[in-house]
């Protein structure tokens, strides 16, 4: 997970098919989460956190 300058501020790996991010620690603001499904295809979902 990337803040809005692009720093990369949160790391994490799953083989789960589910999978939960605590973003309680975050402050508000606009985030980019990248997610890596298969080992191929990235998907990417901006989150904005109040």
């Amino acid at each position: 997970m990337s803040n809005a300058l692009g720093q990369e501020i949160m790391t994490s790996y799953s083989n789960a098919d589910l999978a939960e991010i605590n973003l309680d620690r975050l402050s508000p603001g606009v985030y980019v989460l990248s997610i890596l499904v298969d080992g191929s295809t990235t998907e990417t979902h901006k989150i904005l956190k109040k």
